[in-house]
C-alpha cells in the first residue's frame, strides 16, 4: 500500500515539475516567435487601426519612417509589454491543450476498421475543442495585457511611458472595465483561431507520425506550424481588426468603435472587404505563418528534449 502511494506521489510530483516546465517552454517559444515578427506586428497595427490602405510598399515606407523619425529601437517599442504578455499567454494556451487533451483523452481514440470515419471525426471534434478551449484560457487570464500593448503601439512615448503608465492611466481615466475593452470579439475570434490552428496541426501530426511510424522533424514541425498557423489566422482575422478597432479607439480619434462590437462590425464592413474586414492581411502570409512555425518548433522541440510527461498519453 506504501509502495502505491509513494509511486502515484512520486508521478504527481513528475508531472507538477513537467508541467511548470511546459509553461516555461510555451512562454520562451511564444516570446522568441514575437520577437522575430515584432516590427511586422507594429505596422499590422498601424495600418488595422488608421484609415490608411495597406501594400507592401507602404509597410516598407511606414517601417522606414520609423526608423529615420524614431530610430532602429522604435520598431520594437513596446516588446516589453509585448513578451509580458506572450509569455504567460503562450505559456497558458500550450499547457492548457495539453491538459485539455489528457482530460478528453484525445490520443487515446484508436481508429478501428469497422468505425474509422467515427473515430476521426470525434478527434477532429476534439482537436479543435481543445485548441479553442486552449486560446480561450490564455485570452482570458492575459487579456488586460494585450490591450495595453495596442495602445502603446499606436500612441505617442508622451502618453505611455509603460506598461504600468497604460494600466494606470486606463484604470483612472476609464474605470476597470476598461481592460476588458473588445474582449467580446477576441472570445470570438480566438474560438476558431486557435481551434483551426492546433487541429491542422494535430491532424499534420498524426498523419506524418501514422504513416512513418516515427516523431515529426524539426523541418516538418516547422512546416506544420507555419501552415496551422496561417489557417487560423483567415477564419479569425475580421474579429482581430474589430479588436484592434475597440482596443484603440478612444485614443486614436475614434471613440465610436469603442461602443460595441456590432457597431464597430458594421463600420468596417462599410469600408468594404479588403479595405475593411481583411485590411492588411496580406501581411499576415509572412507573419503569420512564421511566428506560429517558430513557435510550435521551439515549444515542441524543448519538450521533445525535455521528455515532458505533460504531453505525452
Amino acid at each position: 500500500m506504501k509502495v502505491n502511494e509513494l509511486t502515484k506521489s512520486s508521478t504527481s510530483v513528475e508531472v507538477n515539475k513537467d508541467v511548470l516546465f511546459s509553461l516555461l517552454f510555451g512562454g520562451i517559444a511564444g516570446c522568441v516567435a514575437k520577437t522575430v515578427i515584432a516590427p511586422l506586428d507594429r505596422a499590422k497595427i498601424n495600418f488595422q487601426t488608421t484609415d490608411q490602405k495597406f501594400s507592401f510598399r507602404a509597410m516598407i515606407e511606414f517601417l522606414l519612417n520609423t526608423y529615420k523619425t524614431n530610430g532602429f529601437h522604435y520598431l520594437w517599442r513596446g516588446n516589453t509589454a509585448t513578451m509580458s504578455r506572450v509569455f504567460p499567454y503562450a505559456g497558458i494556451q500550450y499547457t492548457s491543450h495539453a491538459f485539455y487533451k489528457r482530460l478528453l483523452k484525445v490520443d487515446s481514440i484508436i481508429l478501428k476498421k469497422e468505425e474509422r470515419q467515427l473515430m476521426i471525426n470525434k478527434k477532429i471534434a476534439f482537436n479543435f475543442i481543445c485548441g479553442s478551449l486552449a486560446g480561450m484560457t490564455s485570452v482570458l487570464c492575459t487579456y488586460p495585457l494585450d490591450l495595453a500593448r495596442a495602445r502603446m503601439a499606436v500612441t505617442s512615448i508622451k502618453k505611455y511611458g509603460n506598461l504600468l503608465d497604460v494600466l494606470r492611466i486606463m484604470r483612472k481615466e476609464e474605470g476597470l472595465l476598461a481592460f476588458y475593452r473588445g474582449i467580446n470579439p477576441t472570445i470570438i475570434g480566438i474560438i476558431p483561431y486557435a481551434g483551426v490552428g492546433f487541429l491542422v496541426f494535430e491532424s499534420i501530426k498524426d498523419i506524418v507520425t501514422t504513416h512513418n511510424n516515427r516523431k515529426m522533424t524539426t523541418t516538418e514541425t516547422f512546416l506544420s506550424g507555419g501552415i496551422a498557423g496561417l489557417m487560423g489566422q483567415f477564419c479569425c482575422y475580421p474579429l482581430d481588426i474589430i479588436r484592434r478597432r475597440m482596443q484603440t479607439g478612444p485614443v486614436t480619434g475614434h471613440p465610436e468603435y469603442s461602443q460595441n462590437m456590432w457597431r464597430t462590425f458594421r463600420i468596417i464592413c462599410s469600408e468594404g472587404l479588403i479595405h475593411g474586414l481583411y485590411k492588411g492581411f496580406s501581411m499576415n502570409l509572412i507573419k503569420t505563418p512564421t511566428a506560429s512555425a517558430v513557435s510550435f518548433t521551439v515549444y515542441h522541440s524543448l519538450c521533445d528534449y525535455m521528455g515532458l510527461r505533460v504531453y505525452k498519453k
